[in-house]
């Protein structure tokens, strides 16, 4: 018999094996609302700081991501499914876990060299965050 999930804390928090485009493009929109979510709940005055950053910048990235697939591949349109992996307690194992999934998951986007160019400007923008959340967050 299978455990019905009744809070977001049960839901289990692993992300798929091998994503479709749709969540794998959902995903990174996600990350946006994960992140605002950490930075509304932080204590650290430098956390709530840090996130803010990132979510305004995540889903700016995702949005040139997906366009940009949508135009190398018109007339086609990515399809979403309905589906939320909530947040982790921690900000950085959060977005350490986004940025390890981006790494294994990229090729969902194809090898067209003007989207995997994006994709390592999320990547950048991913690994600085990483860096500011261990190195300049005040641990409590």
């Amino acid at each position: 018999m299978e455990k019905k999930v009744f809070s977001i804390k049960e839901a289990k928090q692993d992300l798929p094996k091998k994503p479709t485009l749709g969540e794998f493009c959902l995903t990174m929109l996600h990350q946006g609302t994960n992140s605002h979510i950490l930075h509304l709940r932080t204590k650290s005055r430098s956390e709530h700081k840090v996130l803010q950053k990132f979510y305004r910048r995540v889903i700016e990235k995702a949005d040139d991501i997906i366009e940009m697939w949508q135009g190398v591949n018109a007339p086609q349109i990515i399809e979403y499914p309905d589906t939320w992996i909530p947040p982790m307690e921690n900000g950085l194992d959060d977005i350490v876990r986004f940025r390890d999934y981006l790494d294994k998951n990229r090729d969902v986007l194809g090898d067209n060299s003007g989207l995997q160019a994006q994709m390592d400007d999320m990547m950048e923008l991913v690994n600085a965050v990483v860096y500011k959340e261990s190195r300049f967050v005040e641990k409590k």
